[in-house]
C-alpha cells in the first residue's frame, strides 16, 4: 500500500510538472524522487531496475521522462550500496543506449555505453567471468573455470595506486585473520601492470601473504579490464567456491563485513532442531505409507529448488540436513533410503567444501556403508551368535545359532539393547510374532553379548547395521534377507517397505 501510495504521488507529480504554464517544476520531481529511491534502497537490485522501469514509462512529456531516466541512472551510478550499479547497468541498456531515452550528449552516451560495457560482465549474482593469467613463472593459471573448495578474494591492484599501498597492508591484516579463524578463504592479487620488477618487490613488501595466488597479465591479453570493470585500482571482488559473484566495490572494511556475514550464514549446524522439525512435518503427511521412493523425491525437491537454480549453499544445508535426518530415523523406508539418496544427493555431488568433508561425507559414508551390509535379496551374514530362540509351541531355547541357518519358513533376527522403551515393544511384538506357524525369531541382546562374548559382539557390529537398535532382519527359509529395518512394533508387515 506505501508503495502504490508513493507511485501514485510520483505520477500526480510527474502529470502536473509536464502541463504547467511556467514549464516542469524539476525541483520538485527531483525531491521526489530522491525521496522514493530512499524508500526502496533496501530492496534487491531486480525490485529497483523494475520500479525505475515503471517510473520511466510512466512520464510521457519526453523532457519529464529525460529527467526522470537521468536522475534514476546518476544515483545508481554513484550510489554507495553494493549491487546499485546493477540498476545503473539495467537503466543505460533498456533505456539510454536503444535510444528510447536521449542523454544530454553524444558524449554522455558513450560514457553510459562504456560504463554498462565495463560493469554488465561481474555484477553481483553473475557468475564470476573465467580468467587466463600468468603467475610469476609465466605459466597460465585458470580462474573461475568450475566450482573450487574456497571463497575468493580478487583484488586488481597496480604497484604506483596510492589507494592500493592503504589497501593492501588492510588486506594482509584480513587473510591473517581468517587464517587464524579457520576459515576457508583464498586471495588471488591480480598485478594490472606491467613492471615485472615493481610487481615482484610489491609481492614480497606488500602482499606477502600465506596461500596468495599473485598473478598479472602482461600482454594484456585476457580481458580482465572489460571483464570486471577495472578502469581504475584497487577493485576488490568476492567470490563463492562455486564462482558465484558476492561482493564488487568493496573496500577492505566493507569486505570484512561482508565476508563476516557470509561466513556466519555458512556456519550451518546439519541436524539442528528446526530442519528436524521441518523434515518431521514433510514426512508425517505420508503415514504408514511411506516409502524410500518418497524420500527421495523430497531429496529431489529440494534439489530442484536449490542447485537446479545455482544455489550450491542451499543444497548443501538442506541434503546435509536430510542426511542428518536420515541417519537419527529407525523406520525402515528412511534406513532403506540412505543409500540410493547418499549416491544420488551427497557422494556424486561435487558441490561440498572442506569443513562438509569433515562434517557431512564422514557420516555419509559411513551410513553408506552400514546401508551396504545384509542388502535385500542377498544372503543375510552368517556367523555364530548367542541369543534366545523363539518357537511356536516349544520352551524359549538359549544358546548358540547359526544366523543363516535358522530354517523357519520365515526367520527373524532381532537385535535389541536393555532399558529401550521401543525394544521392549519390539520384544513384544516377536513373541507374538512367534505364533506363527514355522516362524523362528532369533532375540540377541547386544548388552549380554558384549558381557560375555565381546569378540562375537565386535564381529556382529562389522556385519549388520546396529547403529540404532531394535534392528531386525526378516530371511525366508534358505537365509535370503526379505526385509530389514522393520519396525515389529508398528506389526511385522510394516517398515522397511521398497
Amino acid at each position: 500500500m506505501r508503495r502504490f501510495l508513493a507511485i501514485l504521488g510520483f505520477v500526480w507529480t510527474c502529470f502536473h510538472a509536464a502541463v504547467a504554464q511556467t514549464g516542469p517544476d524539476f525541483d520538485a520531481l527531483g525531491a521526489k524522487l530522491d525521496g522514493y529511491v530512499g524508500a526502496i534502497a533496501a530492496e534487491s537490485a531486480a525490485t529497483k531496475a523494475g520500479e525505475c522501469d515503471f517510473l520511466i514509462s510512466t512520464c510521457k512529456d519526453s523532457l519529464v521522462r529525460q529527467f526522470t531516466a537521468l536522475k534514476l541512472y546518476g544515483h545508481y551510478m554513484s550510489s554507495k550500496l553494493m549491487g546499485d550499479d546493477a540498476v545503473a547497468v539495467h537503466i543505460a541498456d533498456e533505456w539510454f543506449i536503444p535510444g528510447k531515452v536521449a542523454m544530454k550528449s553524444e558524449l554522455d552516451l558513450m560514457n553510459a555505453k562504456v560504463f554498462a560495457g565495463f560493469n554488465r560482465s561481474s555484477l553481483i549474482g553473475m557468475k564470476a567471468p573465467s580468467l587466463v593469467l600468468k603467475d610469476h613463472s609465466m605459466q597460465d593459471v585458470r580462474l573461475f573455470d568450475g566450482i573450487g573448495d574456497s571463497r575468493t578474494i580478487l583484488y586488481f591492484y597496480d604497484t604506483g595506486c596510492s589507494t592500493c599501498r592503504l589497501e593492501s597492508p588492510r588486506l594482509k591484516e584480513l587473510m591473517s585473520t581468517c587464517r587464524e579463524a579457520g576459515e576457508n578463504v583464498r586471495l588471488v592479487a591480480v598485478y594490472t601492470g606491467n613492471d615485472e620488477g615493481a610487481w615482484a618487490r610489491y609481492r614480497v613488501t606488500s602482499l606477502q601473504v600465506d596461500g596468495a595466488v599473485h598473478l598479472w597479465d602482461p600482454d594484456m591479453e585476457s580481458g580482465f579490464q572489460k571483464l570486471y570493470g577495472v578502469l581504475s585500482t584497487p577493485k576488490l571482488f568476492l567470490i563463492s567456491p562455486d564462482g558465484t559473484i558476492e561482493g564488487r566495490g568493496l573496500d577492505t572494511v566493507s569486505l570484512k563485513a561482508l565476508l563476516d556475514k557470509i561466513l556466519q550464514r555458512d556456519r550451518h549446524i546439519w541436524g539442528g532442531n528446526e530442519a528436524m522439525a521441518l523434515f518431521d512435518g514433510i514426512f508425517s503427511s505420508y503415514g504408514d505409507t511411506l516409502k524410500p521412493a518418497h524420500v527421495l523425491e523430497v531429496a529431489g525437491l529440494l534439489s530442484n529448488a536449490t542447485i537446479a537454480k545455482g544455489d550450491t549453499l542451499s543444497y548443501r544445508n538442506l541434503e546435509g540436513d536430510l542426511l542428518y535426518y536420515l541417519y537419527s530415523r529407525k523406520d525402515g523406508a528412511f534406513k532403506e533410503a540412505a543409500g540410493p539418496f547418499i549416491d544420488g544427493f551427497i557422494l556424486s555431488r561435487p558441490v561440498w567444501t572442506e569443513r562438509d568433508s569433515s562434517d557431512v561425507l564422514p557420516l555419509a559414508g559411513m551410513m553408506h556403508s552400514l546401508w551396504e551390509l545384509n542388502p535385500v535379496g542377498g544372503k543375510v551374514a552368517a556367523m555364530k551368535i548367542k541369543g534366545t530362540l523363539l518357537r511356536k509351541g516349544r520352551p524359549d531355547k538359549e544358546g548358540w545359532f547359526n544366523t543363516g541357518r535358522l530354517r523357519g519358513r520365515e526367520s527373524w533376527l532381532v537385535f535389541y539393547t536393555r532399558g529401550c522403551a521401543s525394544c521392549r515393544e519390539t520384544l513384544d511384538a516377536a513373541r507374538e510374532l512367534s505364533s506363527r506357524k514355522r516362524t523362528r525369531v532369533l532375540l540377541i541382546n547386544m548388552d549380554s553379548l558384549f558381557e560375555e562374548a565381546p569378540e562375537t559382539a565386535h564381529k556382529a557390529l562389522e556385519m549388520f547395521d546396529l547403529s540404532l537398535l531394535p534392528h531386525t532382519v526378516a530371511l525366508n527359509r534358505r537365509g535370503i534377507v526379505q526385509r530389514r529395518y522393520v519396525s515389529l512394533d508398528k506389526g511385522p508387515d510394516q517398515g522397511g517397505q521398497q
